[in-house]
């Protein structure tokens, strides 16, 4: 249980910070209390009467902090007697119920009520309180909003269970917010007071007071806390919502007390675990914060790391400029072009993490946690892993030691700025995977084929190559590399990105792998043959662009580009068939490709032709030394100020 125990620290961590004083915004849920999506909002006035009721028709407006029971928190469709203390459906709320339904809503409203007296009659009470009371004892709740034009209702008052298809134009504002029947509708109250109006889920008072009241309450056995080895109070029915207001999964559960019992092995489930109840809502609780603030979700896995008081640290499947976003006040520096490209941005890389380990506690540990939730009432914990205080550094190395890995000339699409963005440094996770599994369907880049979960299982495999500096599984490289060698199966520039991310990671894979040091500058002394193969390429790739520039021919698939997969198979044999279609080019280019002739040459010469002949299936080094030669020949080009050729890298057929 040490992951509750972790969580539960966190949130003693967050408590402090858990109100926004500008807005009152709360940003931790507290003890016994949860989240629901109201539909309906109620407000009284101060000594109890009607005074106005709105539909909630702005989803951000609906969640509502509520106080719970334990039972209440847990409670399924059926269970008629587990009412929330407070704001609830109209089936708990409503005296008039079965008067405007139909239906016998007696066991759920009483219970309602009694509950709510206890806490109006305990030390703990609050005016906000007997306001509700004393409007609830009028049992005129569903009346009331039926005359306000809330509800609707047939020619016996009775509430309309769903509205006609037919008039699905029509629809009014209760019918486009509910998924159930207009008795089930969720209802928030909130109460004028003298032109002051109170709203109880963003009143401290009112949730301190139900916090106090609960506690006296309730009456839990006290036994053995397993998470944290003292006697507590144990809870029972742990809470569910944990990724959001309507997820029924839960991480804790037992409910297997019928014919295989605990498939034979308890004979009940406190022989399994038990929790306390005030560390198992605090886990809870700060769980659902990270998750709405630090964490992403795909696939049905949910994907979380933070510091164990809460703070962020560097996000593991970001990009190196995206890192550099979330981390640096101006990240438009974050880059020192003052020096060599490769130690610029390692000093660079060094200022990023070392600016994010000055924001984490001295005393704070860096935990990493993947829920799974398989159906839709069980959730499991698929990894956790907690690198400690003293061994924290080890996670901001690993980080770092990843960018540099995997350090490219990149770009990605940034969708806030709809834009693309250039950038030295590592691809996130994401485009990885994409790369590895994805279709080319349109022009913003590969896009999964509806395989949420092959992209979750993908990015649980690699997420350990950065905080753990394990090896890239070899079967993405593959894939990565495989997919890059056909161009033409891509749209316009998608190619050339993706040629990028393969880069990276190809540069990544040999170090990991063969401790070889790939530099994104060109290495003009290299001896291998793939690297150079694809250097050479690069170049006849570029004159067969510059005869179409220099004949003002709008640019098309190149020779190169239609012979890429099969050259990267077959060099030698293809290598005849391009340099016969490359003979008109090579006239029409003259003494303008004098740079590419004097490339061309001096990467020749360190070809063997024995070795040359014999060659077959060349490996991702033949993309590292293709796209190091095209970024240096369209420098070369960028630096003549009279004769500047076009950018032709966006475009392949």
């Amino acid at each position: 249980m040490t992951w509750m125990t972790s969580l539960a620290k966190t949130y003693d961590a967050l408590l402090q910070k858990s109100f926004n004083a500008d807005s009152s915004e709360l940003l931790l849920l507290p003890i016994s209390h949860t989240t629901q999506n109201a539909q309906i909002e109620l407000m009284l006035n101060a000594d109890g009467t009607f005074f106005s009721a709105r539909v909630l028709t702005e989803k951000s407006d609906q969640v509502t902090l509520i106080p719970c029971t334990e039972t209440s928190a847990g409670r399924t469709s059926g269970a008629a007697s587990q009412p929330h203390p407070l704001h609830d459906k109209l089936l708990y709320l409503a005296g008039d119920y079965q008067k405007h339904t139909g239906e016998d809503n007696g066991i759920s409203h009483e219970t309602y009520m009694d509950f709510l007296k206890k806490w109006l009659d305990s030390p703990f009470s609050h005016p906000v309180l007997e306001s509700i009371h004393k409007y609830l004892l009028r049992n005129t709740l569903i009346s009331d909003l039926i005359n306000a034009k809330i509800l609707l209702t047939d020619e016996h008052r009775h509430l309309l269970k769903n509205w006609p298809e037919s008039e699905k134009s029509d629809k009014p504002d209760i019918f486009k917010v509910i998924t159930d029947e207009q008795g089930k509708a969720f209802l928030r109250f909130a109460i004028l007071d003298r032109e002051r109006i109170i709203r109880p889920w963003e009143s401290l008072d009112i949730i301190q007071s139900f916090v106090s009241f609960y506690e006296t309450v309730n009456d839990r056995n006290t036994d053995l806390d397993y998470a944290t080895g003292v006697k507590t109070k144990i809870g029972t029915n742990h809470p569910s919502k944990i990724r959001n207001t309507g997820d029924k999964a839960k991480l804790i559960s037992a409910n297997d007390n019928t014919d295989f019992t605990f498939r034979g092995r308890f004979s009940d489930p406190d022989e399994a675990s038990q929790t306390g109840y005030e560390i198992s809502q605090k886990a809870h609780n700060a769980l659902k914060y990270l998750i709405q603030n630090q964490g992403f979700q795909k696939g049905g896995r949910t994907f979380i790391c933070w510091g164990s008081q809460g703070e962020k640290i560097l996000d593991p499947y970001a990009n190196t400029v995206q890192l550099a976003e979330k981390t640096l006040e101006n990240p438009a520096l974050w880059f020192d072009n003052d020096v060599d490209l490769q130690e610029g941005y390692a000093r660079s890389l060094k200022k990023i993490v070392e600016s994010t380990k000055s924001f984490v506690a001295s005393d704070s540990s860096v935990i990493l946690m993947i829920l799974d939730a398989a159906t839709t009432g069980r959730m499991s914990i698929a990894h956790y892993s907690e690198i400690p205080v003293g061994a924290k550094n080890q996670f901001f190395a690993a980080v770092e030691s990843w960018h540099l890995r995997a350090a490219w000339k990149n770009v990605y699409w940034d969708s806030t700025k709809k834009q693309n963005i250039d950038y030295i440094g590592a691809p996130s996770l994401f485009d990885i995977i994409l790369l590895a599994y994805g279709v080319d369907r349109n022009q913003a880049g590969w896009q999964m084929l509806d395989n949420d979960k092959l992209f979750a299982q993908a990015l649980q495999r690699l997420y350990p190559c950065v905080v753990e500096e394990r090896p890239i599984p070899l079967d993405i490289v593959n894939k990565v590399v495989q997919n890059v060698l056909n161009p033409l199966a891509f749209q316009d520039s998608n190619w050339n990105r993706q040629l990028k991310i393969a880069c990276s990671v190809y540069k990544a894979y040999r170090k990991e792998r063969f401790n070889e040091e790939y530099s994104m500058d060109l290495m003009k002394g290299s001896q291998d043959l793939a690297y150079n193969l694809g250097r050479w390429l690069a170049v006849l790739d570029d004159i067969e662009r510059l005869s179409f520039w220099l004949k003002k021919q709008d640019p098309r698939t190149t020779t190169v580009m239609r012979y890429f997969a099969k050259f990267a198979d077959y060099p030698n044999q293809t290598m005849k068939i391009i340099q016969k279609q490359m003979v008109p080019y090579r006239i029409t280019v003259g003494n303008a490709g004098k740079n590419q002739m004097e490339a061309e040459s001096e990467i020749c010469a360190g070809i063997s032709p024995e070795e040359f002949e014999n060659s077959r299936s060349l490996d991702g080094k033949f993309l590292l030394g293709f796209e190091a030669q095209r970024f240096a020949l369209r420098n070369a080009s960028k630096n003549k100020k009279d004769n500047a050729e076009p950018d032709q890298e966006n475009t392949i057929n």
